[in-house]
């Protein structure tokens, strides 16, 4: 999280919000500066920044000026929230609603704060507040079966009506809730009409499953994943363990196994449907949510990073996957995220080592200690404040860690009772510090030093269908960066790893097949098009390179026609594609053609330097020099590449040369290609 604010960061701000407000400056000092309302503008223009930490420093500023105000109040609430700090975001909450009693939101964090201390009733009049909304039934089903009510929890999931998503959620908030309660036979018919009605749902699968082999139908839960595994478009994490899982022999444990998991489970699930609709701050809101009742949830962990991915938080996006515990399933998976989003922050040579370490076993082994104990520490630190007789997902997180520590308290039921106390105290004993069964700063410290004196276990090798997506991402990133010669050692790399190349793998080919074009080796780069060609004559992307290229050599230019041709029938509102198609006529002299396709590509492109340089030749050569001129122009203004503009200079001074085709050819731009690569996105965990 941002939460150190530079000083030039804040006085940027401050000076941002009192230039709104005319209020005269001086450079002093912050405080010599700031006034309330333009304290609260800078403040709102640091929260459009998504920078929590600056807002966080100028809204408490404000706030100070002026406790009272509501409009403050909730925006403090809302960045601290945001931000994750939640004692500051509890305790603004409570100024909201005291200020604002429909302050719906507060009432979450209220309600979320109460239910984790085990104050349930407090917890359902917070979560009664914002009405019948499907969240809040939700919510309080889950507060009263807490309570030992299940059947009014019941019918509050049955009293929601909402159609669509709200009701498929619905129902499996419902079987989750029998899980909890023991209802086996209940669960188990929810979970079937679920997965029956959509089996790619990989929620829905994975908690049918583990339902299954819970119950010790270890068949039913491999069926169950194989059937998920026809439906769904790739093969999650999860369930590849599961499977894993299963084939030893292992029973796996329920999805949810008490009721602040089901309560957590609630805010993760509308998190995700809500960032599915664009609410990317709500969504970030509810994602903290969850976290709080389920600290060490990893489907949680990685929503909340990529909600940052998507605000352009890449630093607290990697500090959320390297969270992960290397023996994670969704390990690799973030370690590729990470690497990407070092590169997004301009640190190429960082993101290249990390990415390298994914797929070198000494790099990573080193790497993971460092992860492991920061994972640790953050682990060991959610349980400051745990006491005796509390129940929930952070007593879970702590009987985990005494089990990795040695000091199994045969528990494992979220329940901090005797048994518990015991085995902290015999850590507590074993480290030399009184026996109490408290989870001071001491023991907490003494359980983490435990476990990181454990060996760190050596990094598997990753197998060939990992290492292939660690050379493709690498080779991808490099070649983002235009770094094409090391980016086709990448290529040829995960091409090695594949004895007998099928239609998935065209990418590879074409990739590489890009780099070699821009290395200006064109038959290692033909041979390459035309093998990707091969394995998928539909791509597009391999019609309109392959084609384009050619066209651009002279070469094969009828073929090179067709080809283009059939990539703009297959995406007709793909301005690149149409621009190729304009620049075929306009090399084969037709050039009234030529001037209709490229028309039509500015229509869909209107900011794009090269396809308005193309139109430019065209409405040259075919005696619209007014126009012409007018293309050269608009394509100097849009960024175009650097050694294209003295050509663009020249075109505008002196037009294009005459006449023969082999002249202008010569003098008009000679451009690649538009290559989409460089945008990666590997499986999100």
């Amino acid at each position: 999280m941002t939460q150190n604010l530079s000083q030039r960061t804040l006085f940027t701000l401050v000076m941002a919000g009192l230039l709104a407000t005319g209020v005269p400056t001086r450079a002093e000092t912050a405080s010599d500066t700031i006034s309330g309302l333009g304290t609260y503008l800078a403040a709102r223009l640091a929260q459009d920044l998504r920078d929590t930490g600056a807002a966080n420093v100028l809204l408490k500023a404000a706030l100070e000026r002026d406790p009272a105000n509501p409009k403050l109040l909730e925006q403090a609430f809302i960045s601290e929230v945001m931000g994750g700090s939640w004692p500051k975001a509890v305790a603004y909450a409570a100024r909201a609603v005291t200020a604002d009693p429909a302050n719906h939101l507060a009432h979450f964090v209220l309600g979320v704060d109460a239910f984790k201390s085990g104050r349930l009733g407090e917890a359902e009049k917070h979560f009664a507040e914002p009405g019948n909304t499907p969240i809040a039934v939700m919510a309080r089903a889950w507060v009263l079966n807490a309570r030992k009510d299940s059947k009014a929890a019941n019918a509050l999931l049955d009293g929601i009506a909402d159609p669509n998503w709200i009701d498929f959620f619905r129902r499996y908030q419902s079987a989750q809730l029998a899980d909890v309660n023991g209802d086996s036979g209940a669960a188990l018919k929810v979970y079937e009409n679920l997965f029956r009605a959509d089996p790619a749902t990989i929620n829905v699968a994975l908690s049918y499953a583990r339902h299954a082999s819970h119950g010790g139908d270890g068949k039913l839960a491999t069926d169950i994943l194989a059937k998920h595994a026809a439906a769904a478009r790739s093969p999650h994490p999860f369930v590849e363990a599961a499977n894993e899982a299963l084939a030893r022999g292992d029973k796996l444990a329920l999805t949810t196994q008490t009721n602040s998991e089901g309560l957590a489970g609630v805010f993760y699930g509308f998190s995700q449907a809500i960032n599915g609709q664009g609410g990317v701050d709500l969504a970030l809101i509810y994602c903290q949510l969850a976290l709080q009742l389920k600290p060490d949830d990893q489907l949680s962990q990685t929503q909340l990073a990529a909600i940052y991915e998507q605000l352009k938080q890449y630093d607290n996006a990697i500090a959320i996957y390297n969270r992960l515990p290397s023996d994670s399933p969704l390990h690799f998976d973030a370690s590729l995220r990470a690497g990407l989003n070092l590169n997004a922050l301009d640190k190429p040579a960082e993101a290249k080592a990390a990415l390298k370490a994914i797929a070198e076993p000494v790099l990573t082994d080193a790497m993971n200690a460092g992860k492991l104990r920061a994972s640790l520490h953050s682990d060991v630190e959610v349980l400051a404040g745990l006491s005796l007789h509390e129940k929930g997902a952070r007593v879970l997180t702590l009987q985990r860690l005494l089990g990795r520590a040695g000091y199994a308290d045969g528990g494992n039921d979220g329940n901090f009772g005797n048994a518990t106390r015991d085995a902290v105290a015999k850590l507590q004993k074993d480290a030399g510090l009184p026996d109490s069964g408290q989870l001071d700063a001491s023991t907490r410290k003494a359980l983490e030093d435990k476990i990181a004196a454990q060996p760190v276990p050596a990094a598997k090798p990753l197998d060939a269908g990992k290492l292939i997506d660690v050379y493709q991402t690498l080779g991808n990133m490099l070649r983002g960066r235009k770094e094409f010669a090391e980016a086709a050692e990448y290529y040829s790399k995960a091409l090695a790893l594949i004895p007998n190349p099928g239609k998935d793998n065209w990418d590879q080919f074409y990739s590489r097949a890009v780099c070699f074009e821009r290395l200006n080796d064109w038959p290692k780069a033909e041979a390459d098009f035309l093998k990707a060609m091969e394995l998928n004559p539909d791509e597009p992307l391999i019609l309109n390179y392959l084609g384009y290229s050619w066209v651009d050599r002279n070469e094969h230019v009828d073929k090179a026609l067709e080809l283009i041709k059939k990539a703009v029938s297959l995406k007709p509102e793909d301005g690149y594609y149409v621009d190729s198609l304009g620049w075929a006529y306009f090399r084969m002299g037709k050039y009234e053609d030529a001037v209709q396709q490229l028309e039509h590509a500015v229509e869909l492109k209107a900011e794009d330097p090269v396809i308005n340089d193309h139109l430019g030749d065209a409405y040259w050569r075919a005696g619209r020099k007014l126009e012409a001129q007018f293309q050269w122009s608009t394509s100097l203004i849009s960024k175009p590449e650097a050694a294209d503009i003295p050509k663009l200079r020249d075109k505008m001074k002196n037009g294009l040369p005459a006449e023969p085709a082999a002249a202008s050819a010569a003098n008009a731009a000679t451009v690649k290609p538009a290559d989409p690569a460089a945008k990666d996105k590997p499986k999100q965990p």
